[in-house]
């Protein structure tokens, strides 16, 4: 019984942060789908084909996009992994209501247009921390959704997202310079 754990298990038991409880990883996939939600088109154009319908129809959840980000976070640094997580939990509590100057209601509990409406108060917000956190979560779910998803590979070739290229699934750590490395630069400011 008296086993010790890995140091990296040790680090993130003793954190806890990692796993997310249910409420966060709600909130996170509330999150990601805000940004990236299902745009249902009950007119196709005469050029859609059933791929861009497929397309349009995903949103970031369905892609798996909430469990990338959670990996890209758990290799980061303890401070980067502390401040994701209390943004989680700012999220899933009733606080994220009271923040958006509604009621106080957990994030993944507000309708998308509520949601929509909180991110953009907290982009032009007057308090420093709310814009870092709208901007760290835009930017990694965006990057990570274009970069990583079902459709990288097709936006790359053709030249739509030609700054945000796919990483080598067998590359550990992004090359300096690269998106990846904004992000992470990003989340480890200090406003």
């Amino acid at each position: 019984m008296n086993e010790q754990l890995p140091r990296e298990a040790m680090t993130l038991v003793s954190d806890n942060i990692f796993p997310l409880t249910e409420g966060q990883r709600e909130a996170l996939i509330a999150a990601i789908d805000t940004f990236v939600p299902s745009i249902n088109s009950s007119t196709p154009s005469q050029n859609s084909t059933e791929r861009d319908m497929e397309f349009w129809h995903c949103q970031a959840s369905d892609l798996d996009i909430d469990q990338l980000i959670v990996d890209t976070i758990s290799s980061q640094s303890r401070a980067v992994r502390k401040d994701f997580s209390l943004l989680l939990r700012l999220l899933s509590s009733p606080v994220a209501g009271l923040l958006g100057g509604g009621l106080p209601a957990s994030f993944q509990s507000m309708s998308l247009q509520k949601r929509e409406r909180l991110l953009i108060r907290w982009s032009t917000s007057r308090i420093p921390d709310l814009r870092r956190a709208f901007s760290s979560l835009k930017r990694l779910t965006m990057f990570t959704y274009y970069s990583r998803g079902r459709w990288a590979e097709e936006l790359a070739g053709q030249r739509l997202a030609t700054h945000l290229l796919p990483l080598s699934r067998h590359q550990i750590s992004p090359p300096e310079g690269s998106p990846l490395c904004l992000v992470k630069e990003t989340l480890n400011a200090k406003p």
